[in-house]
């Protein structure tokens, strides 16, 4: 093109001169549109990392989500293993307290388990004579009531129990002063379950309202 410049017309210098410039004009579009595409580039591998990065983020997340409802898993198992343990030692214990309670409130359970044991010799006599706070007079309330039973070789708990009402409380009304307890008839009062105490002893200051609650 240089060489032609000294022979080319006006006109063709004018082309030649519009030429160059589109040219040029269309090496800065290229050189442009080659800089757009590096940086698309840039920014498709800046994409593409932070698409790796959100994906191990996530995969991490997921494994450690997994690890946690295993050790989850685990102790629900176990807890529900120590659970199951204990209903089982709590059915176990109920069971031998029910059958304690059973047979404390029937008849011959209470007797074997609680009495029978228990039974040991007593003299009254003795008793009395080493007691210096049992009087003549104390002996004689219980004599008064109980001689009765000397001529009759029949008598009925239920005609014994009467006795001991009436002489107990004749003492304790005598006594009063002497003692911080007083007597309560409970032997028709059913306090234990279907059973009644055959006697009571409560505080003085205890107050009972027979009308709600039992005697003893």
């Amino acid at each position: 093109m240089d060489e032609n410049i000294f022979t080319a017309t006006p006109e063709q210098l004018t082309l030649m001169i519009k030429l160059q410039q589109e040219t040029q004009a269309t090496q800065r579009k290229i050189l442009a549109a080659q800089k757009e595409t590096q940086a698309a580039q840039k920014e498709t591998q800046a994409a593409e990392k932070e698409k790796q990065k959100t994906a191990d983020a996530n995969r991490i997340l997921e494994e450690t989500t997994l690890k946690r409802l295993k050790v989850e898993q685990e102790m629900k198992a176990e807890e529900n293993k120590r659970i199951k343990q204990m209903k089982t030692e709590d059915n176990r214990y109920s069971s031998r307290i029910d059958r304690k309670l059973y047979l404390a409130l029937s008849n011959s359970g209470f007797y074997s388990d609680c009495v029978q044991s228990s039974i040991k010799l007593f003299n009254i006599t003795s008793l009395v004579d080493d007691n210096n706070n049992v009087n003549d007079d104390m002996i004689n309330i219980f004599q008064n009531y109980f001689n009765v039973l000397k001529s009759n070789k029949k008598f009925s708990e239920c005609e014994i129990q009467e006795l001991f009402n009436q002489s107990i409380t004749e003492l304790f009304r005598r006594y009063n002063s002497l003692t911080s307890l007083k007597y309560v008839n409970s032997s028709k009062q059913k306090t234990v379950g279907d059973k009644a105490p055959d006697c009571c002893f409560t505080f003085k200051n205890i107050n009972i309202n027979k009308k709600s609650e039992y005697e003893a």
